[in-house]
């Protein structure tokens, strides 16, 4: 039994390291949607260690 254990989670590690994908956060898809905030005045709460996608 513990060598399948051992077996499955090797698998799993594989499979989710050979399938990355690109995480990106709200303030990376904020110039995507730049329309939405034109002309309004918002305010952005945020954890002080929060980074876009260039750190």
């Amino acid at each position: 039994m513990d060598s399948i254990r051992s077996f499955s989670l090797v698998v799993l590690v594989w499979l989710a390291s050979a399938c990355p994908a690109a995480v990106r956060t709200g303030l990376d898809n904020v110039e995507a949607h730049r329309a939405l905030f034109a002309g309004k005045r918002i305010g952005i709460i945020a954890n002080h260690t929060a980074y876009d996608r260039q750190g």
